[in-house]
């Protein structure tokens, strides 16, 4: 599979500001794959991210969603 196009970000919740100096890390899963019923060569994933600071505490939770080249069945 590659990766064609971004097809935009969903499910974007920000809870904390970040400040200078913070230092941030990032989890991220890929969390849905559907193939296209039409185009069988194309499908959607999507990603869910989560940003939180040094002290643990979540910054932001967002999803992307992306258009991916695959094999046809």
């Amino acid at each position: 599979m590659a990766i064609l196009s971004g097809v935009g970000m969903h499910e974007v919740k920000m809870f904390n500001p970040i400040m200078p100096g913070d230092v941030l890390a990032v989890d991220a899963w890929w969390c849905e794959l559907k193939q296209s019923k039409s185009k069988p060569d194309k499908a959607f994933a999507s990603i869910k991210c989560k940003v939180s600071n040094q002290r643990g505490e979540a910054v932001i939770e967002y999803g992307y969603r992306y258009l991916l080249a695959c094999r046809g069945k």
